[in-house]
């Protein structure tokens, strides 16, 4: 199941609302589609949390840019080993070109395609375009997001990749097990699950030893979680702690579970916050399949909004809802009332 609160930069492109916003001081949510991601599988705040990561938004279609990559690429070498990721964005264009292009450069950064450009939106970065070829925004290591001041990617992997940390360093991990220590770095814990368990019986004491401190590590992000939903539950959000079970069974597939997880769901799952955020959940989907057909004018989705939020108050569904319609207001004044409080 998933828990995706996009509707915000669903309806600015639905509805093509033009509206300005403040410069985004966080990281905007990241596309959790595998399909929108090349040579890495989603990234996601969580991932990225205590990295320093430099966006590269860059224009396909523009020769100087193309021409920049080995330089590019040259930076990303100079800093390998050092907590800092090179991610690039590429805006308004399909998969399939944006992949002829990573093999024609030979590009292996992880890379969004980013079709729709919300993620672009999010940013606060100018439409990127022959006008606009290329733009730089850096995510310092204590969750800032901000532009760099420059075009030069160098100065901004030097000036922020301090920030950054590594939960594992990687000199402590021997070179054949890299791999599966980049894996679990960046919490792509299931597909690092095999060769862990195999590595974690192998007669070579340096490997046996990396592997059972990646396994430790593994250990602990789990433990967190359940802590987590530990304490959201004692604590009366029972939605919290739900979303946070929810998730393990996937993020950790092929490692040992607590056995308590799937009882606790089933509890949590019949308690009556978690049954009304469901109800939201499904209903918020509704909502946006009906204006993703184009049919609905501002003003209309304005009004449907405004039902959703009589009729799923105080949930998790109804705050991106509000903020949804506070921006469409906001485009366009005077086209409706008041949203509601909740309160």
């Amino acid at each position: 199941m998933a828990f995706s609160r996009s509707l915000v930069l669903f309806l600015t492109v639905s509805t093509q609302a033009a509206f300005g916003q403040e410069p985004a001081k966080t990281l905007p949510s990241l596309p959790a589609a595998p399909q929108q991601w090349l040579n890495s599988p989603p990234l996601t705040t969580e991932i990225l949390k205590d990295k320093a990561v430099v966006f590269w938004y860059f224009e396909e279609t523009c020769p100087t840019c193309e021409a920049k990559w080995p330089e590019l690429l040259e930076t990303a070498k100079k800093h390998e080993g050092e907590p800092v990721l090179f991610v690039a964005v590429c805006s308004g264009t399909s998969r399939p070109t944006v992949e002829q292009y990573l093999r024609r450069n030979k590009i292996d950064w992880p890379v969004l395609v980013d079709t729709d450009r919300s993620f672009e939106k999010a940013s606060d970065v100018r439409e990127i375009s022959l006008q606009n070829i290329h733009q730089i925004k850096v995510l310092s290591g204590d969750g800032t997001f901000a532009e760099h001041g420059n075009f030069e990617i160098g100065e901004a992997a030097d000036k922020v990749a301090p920030t950054g940390k590594w939960k594992i360093d990687p000199k402590e991990i021997p070179v054949a097990l890299r791999p599966t220590w980049q894996q679990i770095e960046f919490g792509n814990f299931a597909p690092a699950a095999a060769v862990l368990k195999r590595n974690l019986a192998s007669p070579k004491e340096d490997i046996k030893a990396g592997a059972e401190k990646l396994q430790g590590a593994v250990d602990a992000e789990l433990q967190a979680a359940m802590t987590q939903a530990s304490e959201a539950k004692s604590s009366g959000d029972t939605w919290k702690a739900y979303k946070t079970l929810m998730e393990l069974p996937t993020r950790f597939k092929g490692y040992t579970l607590p056995a308590t997880v799937g009882t606790d769901l089933k509890e949590l799952k019949g308690s009556e916050g978690v049954k009304k955020e469901l109800n939201a959940d499904k209903a918020l989907h509704v909502l946006k399949q009906k204006v993703s057909g184009g049919k609905f004018s501002p003003k209309s989705v304005q009004g449907q909004m405004e039902k959703f939020l009589e009729q799923y108050p105080d949930t998790e569904a109804a705050a991106e809802v509000q903020e949804a319609l506070s921006r469409l207001q906001t485009a366009a004044p005077g086209t409706g009332p008041t949203p509601p409080t909740n309160q």
